[in-house]
């Protein structure tokens, strides 16, 4: 034990040897929903927070991530400060990690402090919280881990740097790549870092690593990342020859990276990485021109959307159009939705993206929705309906509406599931009318269901 340490080490014994209290895990003012149903489920999920055995937790807390829903965080923080149970305090930390709650970083350091005397399960959980949160608090223990260095703990303490560090980490960390002392896997920690920190200070290590191809490709193609998020056009000349290397994967990861630069060079670069002979490369290429929504790609990325021999490298290039937009990008996806000798997939795919990106093609989107729910082959619907149901934006109410219509259950269903998930109110009255009127019980129940949840 660090003898600095030794009062904070202390008081946390004293925490653990003092029982648990009910009333600071059962807050008095919470304002109870109006909703019944709702208020006696928050009522259970209290109730099981303050008095509830490890598992019932744990399955608990997994609702709330789903839920996304902070309303038991101060709750469950209190939890997180009385509880002796290692596996929940792991818990515990994964959860608040997963919603970014900050306020459980206190903890976590104190439990980073302790770290010589409790199970390396429990510390790297806490680490991992605090690089979740990007806990600037955490920086003095991880300096501790990485000046020791502990080995166990190492590779964490780098990515709070990265998490939560500025200049001065950065210098550390550029300075601690080249140490001889260090395996692969924490160097590509470091590299990560660095992208993360955005370090103007790494751009001519990470280009010199970058240019020396005797460099394992890993540590390479993280370094193409790692400069991307950098920025710095300095690292362009290294990013460009990097796209045409030898190894498939490293030019896969620069090209995916020059979407970071600039030049008519990183676009004739891009235009011709879509002919590479390694699929995965050409997926990064297809990325990156609707990223930089370079129109000098779009009668490349047509032809790819249409014929490329990998699945990926089509649907990849379909987006790629649609994030370029403009008139001829929109024209190209409504005469490829509108051939019927495409892929069905594909076509139902160039549906839904009209409907994210281009208002202008409602009627032909309308039209196209019709006549697959007429046709006596249901496959294209079916694939339509599976997109609509995806997509998150409000220009996709028209067409949920529609499916709300449909003979098929099933596909009632999956309209009310995307009202459900969106919290979209625009058709209330129509899941009101499903809940008193809809042929099927299920589908009323349903609809019922979600016209509290609404309402609430």
């Amino acid at each position: 034990m660090r003898a600095s340490k030794v009062k904070a080490a202390v008081l946390s014994a004293l925490l653990l040897v003092l029982p648990l209290s009910t009333t600071s895990l059962f807050p008095q003012a919470e304002p109870a929903p109006s909703n019944p149903q709702k208020a006696e489920i928050e009522k259970k999920r209290r109730e099981t927070i303050a008095y509830g055995i490890e598992s019932e937790i744990i399955d608990l807390l997994k609702v709330l991530r789903s839920e996304k829903d902070g309303r038991y965080d101060e709750q469950l923080l209190a939890l997180l400060k009385a509880t002796r149970s290692r596996k929940l305090l792991s818990e515990l930390f994964s959860y608040f990690g997963d919603v970014k709650f900050p306020g459980a970083s206190e903890k976590a350091v104190s439990v980073v402090d302790e770290r010589d005397r409790l199970q390396a399960e429990t510390v790297k959980a806490a680490l991992s919280y605090l690089i979740a949160v990007k806990a600037r608090n955490a920086l003095g223990e991880a300096s501790e881990i990485i000046e020791a260095p502990e080995k166990d703990y190492v590779g964490h303490a780098v990515r709070i740097f990265g998490a939560a560090g500025g200049p001065d980490e950065a210098v550390r960390l550029v300075a601690m790549y080249d140490a001889d002392e260090w395996a692969e896997n924490v160097r590509i920690e470091i590299i990560r870092a660095l992208g993360d920190i955005k370090a103007p200070e790494a751009v001519e290590r990470l280009g010199k690593l970058l240019d020396d191809g005797s460099t394992g490709k890993v540590l390479r193609m993280s370094a193409c990342d790692a400069l991307a998020s950098i920025g710095d056009q300095r690292a362009k000349p290294a990013i460009l020859k990097a796209a045409f290397d030898d190894d498939p994967n490293v030019r896969t990861s620069a090209v995916e990276a020059l979407y970071a630069f600039q030049g008519e060079d990183v676009e004739a670069a891009v235009v011709e990485s879509l002919r590479d002979p390694f699929g995965k490369t050409r997926i990064a290429a297809a990325r990156t021109a609707g990223k930089r929504r370079l129109r000098s790609a779009i009668p490349n990325l047509e032809y790819k959307a249409a014929s490329d021999p990998e699945r990926a490298v089509r649907e990849a290039s379909l987006k790629a159009i649609a994030e370029i937009g403009g008139g001829e990008s929109f024209d190209f996806l409504g005469a490829f939705l509108s051939d019927k000798k495409n892929d069905t997939a594909f076509r139902a795919l160039a549906f839904g993206l009209l409907v994210r990106n281009d208002s202008s093609s409602a009627s032909l989107l309308r039209e196209t929705l019709e006549s697959a729910i007429s046709e006596k082959d249901q496959t294209f619907f079916k694939a339509v309906a599976r997109e609509i149901v995806a997509i998150d934006v409000d220009a996709a109410v028209p067409y949920v509406e529609r499916l709300l219509s449909h003979p098929d259950f099933t596909i009632r269903l999956g309209a009310l599931e995307w009202i459900r998930r969106t919290g979209n109110r625009a058709l209330l009255d129509r899941v009101n009318a499903l809940s008193e009127s809809d042929p099927s019980e299920v589908v009323r129940k349903r609809a019922a269901q979600l016209k509290a949840d609404i309402v609430e």
